[in-house]
């Protein structure tokens, strides 16, 4: 019986099926091994094996061919397993790369399955194309890369023959782990453990040349990674055991949509809303804070028009798809003349355009995101970005964080304790407050001094032209401040917020400060507060209330009672915030 949670995977060298007592005796070894996938090597396959082959497995097989003596990979899947489906498949036309993209138990995954050349010349251009099928491919951020490497990554991997080195073809595997964000894991779990997969006696040498690369941030879900004496003549199998979950994330951190910049209807919003968010907060007496309840507001507009805007794209572009998949269907369809179907072919190029335009579209947000700084312009985009875009995603979240020198935390509460702890310790102060350290420290250092000049030059309120001249020095991308609105953002609308922005700079510099994330809660709450006292809001929720039936009341009144606890409690975190 297979585990249901963890993803049992096996690599190993075959040299060669085409014997059929050897192949089916191959194939009950791995069946007995109750594993969910199968990577071989050196099968020497052949379209013609393929029907024979998957009929004696009982199961999928997916091949990537070579020839009768050399070369060809297989992936196999296990019958029993039916918590994996496959989503796509690819394959290298020389018989040396065959990948599959699964879904096991909802979790997706690439698997992707290697045998290099042992020529160093081969190898170099093995590597370079492995390089651009995965990129083109797989999903790099969720990827299993394993099969016959055919060089040892480190010194410890080979005893005997001649001795070792590091080779170009190496220092290239390590690149694009790197790249890719993936880890030797056997070698991670086993950091000077001795480990060999091919032994030749007459060479009087053994190395570990097969080896399982995996996504770096799955390195604490392996609950195997080890070698295994196999039935193969030269090699061992290497054997992988991964329990496949999906890290739960919140939101994350939100940054305003620049191409929002670029629709009319969204400008025209922010136009006709600024004035009536004013006359909203005009009875807020302190500059910062009505400037931060005025960003509030434009958070509160852009968000939900950002969601809508991606939701009316994603539903407009499936039934492109499907309007596309009609056409097509027509066509094919179609028993008579061509000139019948001069309409419908006008409009599937027409379609298959704006298909591209909208992909492209989502091309280049992908490069932005990907954080990629040498795209060329007018460069294609590719599935690389979206995997870059993909891997940055993964590599925000700790899944493991070493505390202590053979202890490891994984548990998300435990890691979030172990920063809390850490920052706790860093910024506490060892020493008293006084100030006397600090005053013995500097009291001999001659500081340098503005001239009585210069110092009313700099000195002072701030002006509008100041404020749009310093903008300008801002990298487009950039937020100027934590509201995380962008530079394009304040340059579009500088001229709607320049006044406010100004006034609550202007009296940052009166009060000796800028309104800070501490000062802003408890503001924050004194308005909520004064809200909630309101006479006027309290008569009009009354008022609202007469209306309605009596099971609505009852309804509106645990609304009402669960409303004012959520705000008890932001008030109550924001004073505990404060104080402390």
């Amino acid at each position: 019986m297979l585990e249901s949670t963890v993803c049992k995977i096996i690599s190993l060298n075959v040299r060669g099926l085409k014997n059929q007592r050897k192949r089916r005796s191959i194939f009950s070894y791995l069946k007995d091994q109750k594993c969910h996938c199968y990577f071989l090597q050196e099968t020497y396959s052949e379209p013609k094996d393929e029907l024979i082959w998957k009929s004696e497995w009982g199961g999928e097989m997916l091949f990537s061919h070579g020839t009768n003596r050399q070369k060809g990979v297989c992936i196999l899947l296990n019958p029993s397993a039916c918590n994996l489906l496959i989503e796509s498949q690819y394959f290298d036309v020389d018989g040396r790369i065959v990948l599959v993209n699964i879904s096991f138990n909802s979790t997706k995954v690439s698997l992707c399955n290697i045998y290099a050349p042992n020529n160093l010349e081969l190898q170099l251009r093995f590597i370079s194309t492995l390089n651009e099928f995965l990129c083109s491919n797989a999903n790099i951020s969720e990827l299993i890369l394993g099969g016959d490497w055919n060089v040892a990554l480190e010194a410890v991997d080979k005893s005997g023959g001649i001795p070792w080195r590091p080779t170009a073809y190496r220092e290239q595997v390590l690149a694009l782990s790197r790249e890719f964000g993936l880890v030797d894991i056997l070698r991670v779990k086993n950091p000077n453990g001795k480990f060999y997969t091919y032994e030749s006696k007459a060479l009087k040498l053994k190395s570990r040349i097969d080896y399982f690369l995996i996504t770096k941030s799955w390195g604490h879900l392996v609950s195997v990674a080890d070698t295994k004496i196999s039935i193969a003549p030269d090699h061992r199998a290497v054997r992988l055991g991964i329990k496949m979950v999906t890290n739960k994330r919140g939101p994350g951190l939100w940054k305003f949509n620049n191409s929002l910049l670029k629709d009319q209807v969204f400008i025209t919003l922010i136009e006709n809303s600024y004035p009536m968010i004013k006359v909203k907060y005009r009875e807020v007496e302190d500059a910062r804070l009505r400037w931060e309840l005025i960003k509030m507001e434009l958070r509160g507009i852009s968000i939900p028009y950002a969601k809508n805007k991606a939701r009316a794209t994603r539903l407009y572009i499936e039934n492109l798809e499907k309007r596309l998949a009609e056409l097509d269907a027509t066509i094919l369809n179609h028993t008579g003349s061509q000139m019948d179907l001069l309409s419908e072919l006008s409009e599937l190029e027409k379609l298959k355009k704006e298909l591209q335009h909208w992909y492209d579209k989502k091309g280049e947000g992908a490069m932005f995101r990907s954080k990629l700084r040498w795209v060329e312009q007018g460069e294609k985009p590719t599935k690389y970005f979206f995997n870059l875009e993909a891997k940055n995603f993964v590599q925000k979240t700790i899944v493991e964080l070493k505390i202590a020198e053979n202890k490891t935390v994984v548990q998300d509460a435990e890691i979030l304790k172990q920063i809390e702890n850490f920052y706790r310790d860093l910024f506490t102060s060892q020493f008293s407050s006084s100030g006397e350290l600090f005053d013995n420290f500097v009291e001999n250092v001659v500081l340098p001094q503005l001239s009585e000049v210069d110092k009313n030059k700099l000195e002072g309120e701030l002006s509008v032209d100041e404020c749009r001249q310093i903008l300008k020095t801002f990298s487009n991308g950039k937020s100027p401040g934590e509201d995380w609105f962008t530079v394009e953002f304040y340059v579009q609308f500088f001229e709607l917020l320049a006044p406010d922005l100004l006034k609550s700079l202007n009296a940052a510099y009166f009060h000796g400060e800028t309104l800070t994330k501490r000062t802003y809660m408890s503001n924050i709450c004194k308005y909520l507060q004064h809200i909630c006292d309101s006479t006027a809001v309290i008569c009009s929720m009354f008022s609202h209330i007469c209306k309605v039936s009596v099971r609505s009341l009852q309804i509106f009144c645990r609304y009402v009672k669960v409303y004012l606890k959520y705000l008890l409690t932001i008030c109550s975190a924001s004073r505990h915030y404060t104080d402390s």
